[in-house]
């Protein structure tokens, strides 16, 4: 699978769904390289998702039996977003 984004997909989002730029930027990241990197190290995981509630940052992750867990990455960098998101995949 492979994704494709837009130049100015960042402004669409950020617009679109009120995000701040480092949000905007999380977001990317977790639909096109977090998502990529996680589904195939665990074939039992089908998405990633980023959101943001109150403030608060979130990934869930769908699996493929159709559990779902949710991960928060609040101030998270991108690195330290990947490493919770890995260690609860793990653990888990």
């Amino acid at each position: 699978m492979s994704f494709y984004v837009k130049p100015n997909a960042a402004e669409a989002i950020s617009s679109d769904l009120n995000m701040t730029g480092s949000q905007t930027n999380k977001s990317l990241y977790v639909k096109k390289e977090l998502s990529a990197a996680v589904t195939k190290a665990n074939s039992d995981i089908r998405s990633l998702e980023y959101w943001v509630c109150n403030g608060e940052e979130y990934v869930s992750i769908h699996y493929t039996n159709g559990h779902e867990a949710t991960v928060c990455i609040t101030a998270d960098s991108l690195a330290a977003a990947a490493l919770d998101v890995f260690k609860y995949v793990v653990n888990h």
